[in-house]
C-alpha cells in the first residue's frame, strides 16, 4: 500500500547488504491515522499522553500502540503465547486483572481473552506470558479460471483422476447447501452465539464453487456449464470439502475464531478420529484461507502464520490470498504505473506474509486470450512488511470469476448478505443458457486475490488426485517452477507483482521435480547501493536446480549467476526502506471493496 523511500543511510559499508523497508507517504498517513480513530472505538478521548510501553518486543504493533496510549476505558481481544500450563492460580492471576479467556488455541500454546486496556502492560509484565498479538476482525480478501489457469486441459489429459481423497478446508464464512456443492462432508462453525452452519455471507459458497462447483445447475440442453476448477466432468467427481465457518454475515470474523477451525483441520491433517467425521484413510488436506489481515508483526510471532506452519508441517498444503491492496491511490493518474493507480509494495496480507504458504496474487482476463490477461491493479505486492519476504508466490485467474450463489439459506431462510447488498452481481441466465425457461439465479460474480486462491487449491487437489504422497513442499516448487514466466504490459519482470509467473496446472501436473527441504518463499536484501537482491540458495530447495530465472523469469534476474533483480533500483529507489506507521485497520475476514463488487 506504500511506495518506497530514495532515502539511504549514511556511513554504510558499500557490500552491506540490509533488509528493506517501506516508506511513508502523507496521504496515507493521514488515512491511516483516521482509521486508527475508528480502531481505538472512540476510547482515544479518554487517552493519556504516551510513554514507554512494557509491551514493547513482546507484542504486535497496534497492541503496543494502544497500550502507550494509556486507555482507561475499553478492552481489547488479544491472542496470548503462554510459555507454561496454564495452572488454576494463573487463571485466576489473569482474572485478577481484567482478563477473561473465551477461546483456547493449543495449535499455537494460546489463548485469547478480553483485557482491560488499562491492563495491557501488566499482562505482558507476566512471566509466562511469551508473546501478546491482536485477536483483529479479518475479512475476505475476493469461465476464465479452468481455461486461463491450464486446469480443463490437464482433465483432458487425466481424465480418470479421482480427486475424493482430497480434502479442502474452507476457513471463510460457510458452505450453504446448493446443487452445484454438494461434496461437504463437515460443516462447522467456530463463531460464538452462531448455530447457523450455513453461508449467511455469501462469500465462501462462491470460494466453495471455484475449487468443487459441479455444475449442476448449468448441465443440459442449451447450457454451457460452469464448473469448478477442481471438478472432474469425466467421472463427475470433486475434491470432498469442509466447511469451516469464522466469519459473520458481514464477511468478518475474529482470528482466534479461524486459529480453531485451524486446529479442528490438524487434527484430519494427523487421521485424528476425534475430528468426528468419516474420511478415506489416505485423506489428503489442503487449506483455503481467502481472508486475511494487514500484518502487524513478523510472522514468526504472528498467530495465523504459526497455525498455518502447523498444518504445513503436519502435511498439510496452505494456499493464501495476497490481498486486494496493490494500488497506491483509488483515483487514475496517468503519470502513475500500475494503469494509473501507481503501485503499492509491501502489501501482502497476513497469512500470505509466511515464507511456508503459497501465496496467490489475482490475474484479469483482457479479451479472452490467455497470453493478454494481465495482473489485476489492485493485487497485494510484496515484498512482505516486516519480514521482507518476497510475495505473491504465484498469480492466477481471480477478476470477474462466476462461481456458485449461496442461495437461500436453510437455517435464516434468507438470501446471503452478498446478495442483498449486490444483486447485480448475479450472473444473467443469458450467459450460460440458450433456451427459454426462466431459471432461478445460480450463479454470481466476484473479483479478488479471494478467487484466486481457491484456482491453486484446486490444482493442488488435483496435484494430490495424481500422487497422493507429495510433499507440501514439493507441490509449491512444482507449481513455482512451471508456472509461465510473466511480466507487466511494459514488458518489465516484477516478481514482487508477478511472484514466479501465471500458474499452468497442465505443466504443474508434468513436473517431476521433488523438493528435498522446506520450500520457503526468499528473503529480500538491498546492498548500500540500492541493488536488490534475492537471498536464497542456488540450490533451490533441494530441486537440483541452481538458476533463479528457472523459477522468477529471465527478465527479473540480472545475469546468469547472480541473484541481483534485474532494474531494482528503479523500481524500489536506492535507499532502505523504513517501516511504516501501524496500519490503523482491524479488519480480518473478507474484502467487499469497490473493486472486488466491481473487478476491472
Amino acid at each position: 500500500m506504500f511506495p518506497l523511500s530514495a532515502r539511504r543511510r549514511n556511513n554504510t559499508p558499500a557490500d552491506d547488504k540490509r533488509p528493506i523497508a517501506p516508506r511513508r507517504y502523507g496521504i496515507f498517513q493521514r488515512a491511516m491515522q483516521a482509521v486508527t480513530l475508528a480502531f481505538v472505538l472512540g476510547a482515544a478521548l479518554h487517552a493519556l499522553p504516551v510513554e514507554a510501553s512494557e509491551l514493547s518486543g513482546k507484542a504486535d504493533s497496534l497492541l503496543t500502540k494502544r497500550a502507550s496510549q494509556r486507555l482507561k476505558v475499553g478492552s481489547t481481544g488479544v491472542i496470548v503465547r503462554i510459555s507454561v500450563a496454564l495452572t488454576a492460580q494463573r487463571e485466576a492471576e489473569l482474572r485478577s486483572l481484567g482478563c477473561q479467556i473465551y477461546r483456547r488455541l493449543p495449535i499455537i500454546k494460546s489463548v485469547a481473552l478480553t483485557a482491560p486496556n488499562r491492563s495491557l502492560n501488566r499482562l505482558a509484565a507476566l512471566p509466562y506470558v511469551q508473546r501478546l498479538s491482536a485477536d483483529l476482525i479479518v475479512r475476505k480478501t475476493d469461465a476464465f479460471t479452468d481455461t486461463h489457469s491450464m486446469a480443463s486441459n490437464a482433465w483432458a489429459l487425466y481424465p480418470k483422476l479421482d480427486p475424493t481423497h482430497v480434502l479442502v478446508g474452507v476457513v471463510d464464512s460457510g458452505i450453504n447447501k446448493v446443487n452445484d456443492v454438494q461434496n461437504v462432508v463437515k460443516s462447522l462453525s467456530f463463531i460464538a452465539n452462531n448455530a447457523n452452519l450455513g453461508d449467511e455471507c455469501g462469500h465462501g459458497t462462491h470460494v466453495a464453487g471455484i475449487i468443487s462447483g459441479s455444475g449442476a445447475s448449468s448441465t443440459g440442453t442449451g447450457f454451457t456449464p460452469i464448473r469448478g476448477v477442481g471438478y472432474n466432468a469425466s467421472s463427475l467427481k470433486a475434491p470432498l470439502l469442509a466447511s469451516l465457518k469464522a466469519l459473520g454475515a458481514d464477511g468478518t470474523g475474529r482470528v482466534s475464531d479461524v486459529v480453531a477451525a485451524m486446529q479442528w483441520l490438524l487434527l484430519v491433517a494427523k487421521h485424528d478420529k476425534s475430528a468426528g467425521v468419516t474420511l478415506p484413510p489416505d485423506v489428503r488436506v489442503v487449506l483455503n484461507l481467502s481472508i486475511g489481515h494487514p500484518v502487524a508483526e513478523s510472522y514468526t510471532t504472528d498467530p495465523l502464520c504459526q497455525a498455518c506452519e502447523a498444518l504445513w508441517q503436519a502435511g498439510a498444503v496452505v494456499v493464501c490470498s495476497a490481498g486486494n491492496d496493490g494500488r497506491l491511490q483509488d483515483t487514475v493518474d496517468p503519470t502513475l504505473d500500475n494503469e494509473g493507480y501507481g503501485t503499492s509494495y509491501g502489501t501482502i496480507n497476513s497469512p500470505g506474509n509466511d515464507p511456508y504458504v503459497i501465496t496467490v496474487g489475482a490475474v484479469k482476463n483482457m479479451d479472452g486470450n490467455r497470453a493478454d490477461d494481465r495482473l489485476s491493479t489492485y493485487s497485494s505486492r510484496g515484498p512482505t512488511r516486516l519480514d521482507l519476504v518476497l510475495k505473491p508466490d504465484i498469480i492466477a485467474p481471480g477478476n470477474k470469476v462466476v462461481s456458485v450463489d449461496a442461495g437461500i439459506n436453510s437455517a435464516s431462510k434468507l438470501y446471503s448478505w452478498l446478495r442483498g447488498a449486490y444483486p447485480g452481481n448475479l450472473v444473467p441466465q443469458s450467459e450460460y443458457y440458450s433456451g427459454t425457461k426462466t431459471l432461478t439465479p445460480a450463479y454470481y460474480k466476484l473479483s479478488g486475490t479471494s478467487m484466486a486462491a481457491p484456482v491453486v487449491s484446486a490444482a493442488v487437489a488435483m496435484m494430490l488426485a495424481q500422487n497422493m504422497t507429495l510433499t507440501p513442499d514439493t507441490i509449491k516448487a512444482r507449481l513455482m517452477l512451471t508456472a509461465d514466466k510473466w511480466n507487466l504490459p511494459n514488458g518489465s519482470a516484477a516478481p514482487c507483482s508477478l511472484g514466479a509467473g501465471y500458474v499452468n496446472v497442465l505443466a504443474a501436473m508434468s513436473s517431476s521435480v521433488v523438493a528435498t527441504q522446506s520450500a520457503l518463499s526468499p528473503n529480500m536484501v538491498q546492498d548500500a547501493q540500492g541493488s536488490v537482491y534475492i537471498s536464497i540458495d542456488r540450490a533451490i530447495w533441494g530441486t537440483g536446480v541452481t538458476d533463479l530465472r528457472a523459477i522468477w523469469g529471465t527478465k527479473a534476474i540480472w545475469g546468469t549467476t547472480t541473484n541481483l533483480l534485474s532494474a531494482s533500483k528503479a523500481i524500489w529507489g536506492t535507499g532502505v526502506w523504513s517501516d511504516r506507521a501501524v496500519w490503523g485497520v482491524d479488519i480480518f475476514g473478507a474484502d467487499f471493496s469497490k473493486a472486488v463488487i466491481g473487478g476491472e
